[in-house]
C-alpha cells in the first residue's frame, strides 16, 4: 500500500488460479487503457451476448397476453405470474408515467440499483423471469424460452453499457400490456441532417398483433418541441386509418407541448439495416 496514494490510477492484471482470482499491479503506458473498449474487459458469458446473432424476439412472445398461461400449473409459478402482470399497463390508459415505470422495471437497471444500495418496490422484469425459471423444470420448452428472454434483456444491457462507454445513450426495452401485444421501444441520438454538430433524440416503436399486423413508428425530436414521424404499416387498411387520424394525433401532441411538423405513413414493412435510412 505504500506504493500508492489516494487518487492514483492503478492498472491490474487479472489471474485465475486454484486459490481464486488475483489482482496484480502492472506498469502501463499513459493512455493505454483509455483506448480499450469495454467489451474487451467483459467475461466470456457477456462477450457471448455482445456477439449474439440477430433473431426474432423471444421476450415479445413471452410478454404478449396469454404468453405464459402454460406455466400456471407449476407450483409457485402463479405467484411470479401475478408479479409479471403487475409490471404490465393498459393500452387504453397509457400515461407518460406508465412508460417511465416500464423503463425503470424493464430489467436494464437492476444490477446498477443494487450496487448503489437502492431497491425497487417490486421485482423488475428480469427478476420475475428468473423467479419463474426457478419453479419450472429444466429442459422444458417454456424454460428454454424464459432463458432466452433473460439473455435478450442482458444483451440489451450490454449494448447500453457499450454505448455509454462511447459517451452515448442507447436504450431498448419492451413495454408489456395486459390488453395488447407488447411494444418495443428504442431510444438513441442521431446526427441532425441539417447540422452535423447537433443531434436529435430518436424514439423507435415496433409492435405486431393480430388486430393491426406489423407496425413501426420512428419519431425524431427536433429541438425542444418539434417532432417528425414516419410510420410503416404492412396492412393497407391500418396505414389508411393512420392517415385519417393524423389531425387527431397532432392535437394530442399539442396537449404535451409538441408540434407535429410532418407525418409520413407508408404501407410497407420498415427496411432493415442502417436505422439512419
Amino acid at each position: 500500500s505504500s506504493r500508492f496514494k489516494p487518487g492514483d490510477k492503478v492498472d491490474l492484471k487479472v489471474s485465475f488460479g486454484a486459490n481464486g482470482v488475483t489482482l496484480t499491479p502492472v506498469a502501463a503506458s499513459a493512455g493505454q487503457n483509455a483506448a480499450k473498449p469495454i467489451i474487451n474487459m467483459l467475461p466470456t458469458s457477456l462477450l457471448s451476448l455482445v456477439h449474439r446473432p440477430n433473431q426474432a424476439s423471444v421476450l415479445n412472445n413471452v410478454l404478449k397476453p396469454g404468453g405464459l398461461d402454460q406455466v400456471l400449473g407449476y407450483v409457485g409459478a402463479r405467484e411470479w405470474a401475478q408479479r409479471l402482470e403487475q409490471l404490465k399497463t393498459s393500452m387504453g390508459r397509457l400515461t407518460p408515467n406508465a412508460v417511465k415505470q416500464g423503463l425503470v422495471s424493464s430489467g436494464l437497471f437492476g444490477e446498477s440499483l443494487l450496487l448503489s444500495g437502492k431497491h425497487l418496490p417490486k421485482p423488475d422484469l428480469k427478476q420475475v423471469l428468473r423467479g419463474l425459471l426457478k419453479v419450472i423444470p429444466d429442459g422444458s420448452q417454456i424454460s428454454k424460452s424464459l432463458e432466452q428472454a433473460v439473455l435478450e434483456i442482458e444483451g440489451r444491457q450490454v449494448d447500453s453499457l457499450s454505448s455509454q462507454q462511447n459517451r452515448d445513450v442507447a436504450l431498448q426495452f419492451l413495454l408489456p400490456f395486459n390488453d395488447a401485444d407488447p411494444v418495443s421501444i428504442e431510444l438513441y441520438k442521431e446526427p441532425d441532417d441539417q447540422d452535423s454538430s447537433k443531434s436529435n433524440w430518436i424514439i423507435n416503436l415496433y409492435t405486431k398483433s393480430e388486430q393491426l399486423g406489423e407496425m413501426w413508428l420512428k419519431t425524431s425530436l427536433l429541438g425542444e418541441s418539434n417532432v417528425e414521424m414516419t410510420m410503416w404499416a404492412v396492412r393497407g387498411e391500418v396505414a389508411e386509418n393512420a392517415r385519417l387520424i393524423a389531425s387527431e394525433l397532432e392535437y394530442e401532441l399539442q396537449n404535451f407541448g409538441l408540434s407535429l411538423d410532418n407525418l409520413t405513413v407508408l404501407n410497407a414493412a420498415r427496411p432493415l439495416g442502417d436505422t439512419a435510412q
